[in-house]
């Protein structure tokens, strides 16, 4: 199994503990539509988001956008349904089941892209985004969240596992190509568990514990002892999420 379908079997089994669990996604969302708002206003009449998984971003849209037509892609179709009741209110729907780095040819260009937390596992980032930028109108817009370089650093030191993870400056780099940047933004935060088993079932419900696939056997004893030495305080053991937001705009 190629690391695309993983993910995509590992976030179609997790819907319901995705929701409880995916806090840190949840506000990455609600930031990311205020960014939005902020910078590029509230009407965008065609919009594709990518990547919507549960739903996270396509509330917010669907809560705060003025828009006319709304299409929904997910590399899996699970959760088509739910999106599609997001958008009860525009005046056309539909949702794309495909490999986001793949779309097919869509039928008019669009005001917007915007994306919650997908970017990083895309296999061919820059050539992706110059694919987007055809898409946009003249002025459109690319919005999105990913994770930097430091996320999941415990993970990566503990096993080197994980992805690799952009910079901000490799990611304004590839938007210079095709964008001009009006916003960027990046915060670390850090969650803490009990222990590093909890870090686990966190990862596993929330759909990334894809990440600790790979070539090199994983060892949970080994796991645990490691972690614990490095990460481990009176407060528990730490997990690190480092949000990135950008607000580009096709030149």
């Amino acid at each position: 199994m190629n690391k695309k379908e993983l993910i995509k079997n590992r976030f179609s089994k997790n819907y319901d503990t995705y929701n409880i669990e995916a806090k840190v996604q949840k506000i990455m969302a609600e930031k990311l539509v205020d960014y939005l708002i902020k910078f590029c206003g509230i009407e965008h009449s065609n919009i594709l988001e990518i990547g919507c998984g549960t739903g996270f971003v396509s509330n917010q849209v669907a809560e705060k956008l003025k828009t006319t037509n709304v299409i929904s892609n997910d590399i899996t179709n699970n959760y088509a349904d739910v999106i599609a009741n997001c958008y009860t209110g525009v005046k056309s729907f539909e949702f794309i089941d495909a490999d986001a780095e793949n779309l097919p040819d869509l039928k008019h260009k669009l005001n917007l892209v915007i994306s919650g937390s997908t970017f990083q596992w895309f296999n061919n980032f820059q050539s992706t985004l110059s694919k987007y930028s055809n898409m946009l109108a003249e002025d459109g817009f690319l919005v999105f969240s990913i994770f930097g370089e430091k996320n999941f650093k415990e993970i990566k030191k503990v096993t080197g596992l994980g992805l690799k993870y952009k910079t901000m400056e490799e990611i304004e780099n590839v938007l210079e190509n095709d964008y001009e940047i009006l916003f960027s933004s990046e915060t670390i935060q850090t969650l803490r568990f009990p222990s590093s088993f909890e870090v686990l079932k966190h990862m596993k419900k929330t759909g990334v514990n894809a990440l600790l696939s790979g070539d090199k056997k994983f060892s949970f004893a080994k796991f645990e002892k490691e972690y614990s030495e490095y990460f481990k305080n009176k407060e528990g053991v730490s997990l690190t999420y480092h949000p990135m937001y950008f607000i580009a705009k096709r030149k």
